[in-house]
């Protein structure tokens, strides 16, 4: 069967194709948010996420060739860089004599970069930025219900310690979505959604509903006792707070409470967690040898996809990690999409820039932990920094009157989001 009647075979129209896309979006927006790693369902080599991310990637193929549905040429400049960049630190890997197994190792969660093709054109009007914060907020909501109902059970001896460790991770296994710490409290990897979750809680409407919903994904990020999520948020609510109130000394005063709050979480969490002082001390160490050891003739294109990081397949600092395997280039790749979100946001008018706002700042976060936790390079953290840059380019042709009337009408009349 050749390609044209294979096309004839699966035949839709443009309607039920954006239809198609919707479904699609939903269930990976929404799985990307609450799967954390992707492997909270175990079925083998192959995730749930890994046949969504085809199913997306396959959808942009059938609009591109039946309807010449094209990604704006932005994203395409992106796509072909990534696509060269990866390419590059290949040949470097195959050149160092890397084993196959640690190359696709680093390169599999790298690769859901190509699923900016998807939301290029699955995310097309209002509708679906409302869907997609929808979603968000929902998974983040979920989450910390389900986590702090855990942890009400096992505090309160209705489990013991054993049990729920059995149920989530049997084995101390580090790739699995759930990381005990000691018998306090445990991680998942799902918990920067949560951190997300706050920004997105910000543009509720009702005081007592934004309050509670921040209240709970606070609460949520605090009892997992990620220091670095949580001092992220707030130093990201601590620049918002200082950019947009106009009085500058509340603004400083402000920004300056939320700093403090950030830094006693920090050092609370520090005192009670067992394993925080350990913690400390390799990150430290990975850098300080790092810095010393680190090859300068790999300065640009770093030693490639596998190698080993101190002895490691990959630390917890994030850009370490991207130098050592993919050299300065990858440093200024994935800078990329943050300088394009910061400079195409100035774009933006007043109202569009507040149903923007929860985007920018989640992207701001997930760079800042990314410092702490290997957050930008897996689909966990990828997903909102894409999505970020596919809903700005959006509503900057909104601005400039490029998108359907009756969307704009919509979004302008019925949906208008201020300023907490």
């Amino acid at each position: 069967m050749n390609v044209h009647k294979l096309f004839r075979v699966f035949s839709v129209n443009l309607t039920t194709y954006y239809s198609i896309g919707t479904f699609l979006l939903t269930l990976i927006v929404f799985e990307a948010s609450f799967g954390g790693g992707g492997r909270l369902i175990d079925i083998g080599w192959f995730s749930p996420r890994m046949y969504l991310f085809l199913c997306g990637i396959s959808y942009f193929l059938y609009g591109y060739a039946k309807f010449k549905i094209k990604p704006r040429y932005e994203f395409l400049m992106m796509i072909m860089s990534f696509t060269g960049l990866t390419a590059l630190s290949l040949l470097v890997a195959i050149g160092n004599e890397i084993p196959l197994h640690a190359i696709v190792s680093d390169l599999k969660p790298m690769a859901y970069f190509f699923s900016l093709l998807f939301f290029t054109v699955a995310i097309r009007d209002i509708n679906q930025i409302k869907l997609v914060i929808k979603l968000i907020k929902a998974a983040a909501l979920l989450l910390s219900i389900l986590f702090l109902l855990i942890i009400v059970v096992w505090k309160t001896d209705f489990v013991s310690t054993e049990q729920v460790v059995a149920w989530f991770n049997p084995q101390h296994d580090p790739q699995r979505e759930f990381i005990f710490r000691g018998d306090t409290t445990f991680f998942f990897k799902a918990v920067v959604c949560v951190g997300t979750g706050v920004f997105f809680s910000m543009n509720e409407k009702n005081n007592f509903v934004r309050l509670s919903y921040m209240t709970i994904f606070l609460l949520t990020i605090a009892s997992t006792m990620t220091r670095g999520l949580w001092l992220s948020v707030f130093i990201v609510l601590a620049g918002y707070s200082y950019f947009n109130i106009t009085n500058k000394i509340y603004a400083v005063l402000s920004a300056l409470a939320l700093i403090i709050l950030g830094v006693l979480g920090v050092i609370i969490i520090s005192n009670i967690l067992p394993s925080a002082h350990d913690s400390n001390a390799i990150r430290i160490h990975d850098l300080s040898m790092f810095l010393s050891l680190f090859d300068l003739k790999g300065v640009l294109l770093g030693k490639g996809f596998g190698a080993d990081v101190l002895g490691r397949s990959q630390i917890e600092i994030t850009y370490v990690n991207i130098l050592y395997k993919q050299g300065l280039l990858g440093i200024f790749f994935w800078l990329t999409p943050l300088c394009y979100i910061c400079m195409q946001a100035r774009k933006l008018n007043e109202c569009n820039l507040a149903l923007a706002m929860p985007f920018i700042l989640s992207v701001m976060m997930v760079y800042l932990v990314s410092l702490t936790n290997p957050f930008l390079t897996n689909p966990v953290g990828m997903t909102i920094v894409l999505i970020a840059m596919v809903v700005i380019n959006l509503l900057i042709n909104i601005n400039n009157g490029l998108q359907p009337k009756v969307e704009l009408e919509l979004y302008t009349d019925e949906n208008k989001l201020s300023h907490i």
